[in-house]
């Protein structure tokens, strides 16, 4: 899978009617290029949620993360509640398709 950066996200801002700047609807990386759409997930669900994508367990992601394994399950319900998937598998198909995570 790729991996993003460790760099700030910018905001990139998109050309609107008559070439004025309209809101940022999208992020770009500085170092690497790459793009990433907003997101209602927090920066720790992103990081969960690109853990699991890259095939870690719960255990593995809170061993990781040095967090408890129950605080790792709660940030997993909050990912599928937010993106509207029945389990990970579809949340992190979702998070790609979203432009949330790279592979």
């Amino acid at each position: 899978m790729k991996k993003f950066c460790r760099t700030v996200w910018e905001p990139q801002p998109e050309p609107g009617v008559n070439g004025k700047i309209k809101s940022c609807s999208i992020y770009h990386c500085p170092r690497c290029g790459a793009i990433m759409k907003p997101t209602p997930l927090t920066a720790r669900e992103v990081e969960i949620l690109r853990a699991y994508a890259e095939g870690l367990s719960t255990r593995e992601i809170a061993r990781l993360r040095f967090i408890d394994e129950k605080t790792v399950e709660s940030h997993r319900r909050q990912i599928m509640l937010k993106l509207g998937a029945p389990n990970m598998t579809k949340a992190v198909v979702m998070g790609i398709q979203q432009g949330v995570i790279l592979i």
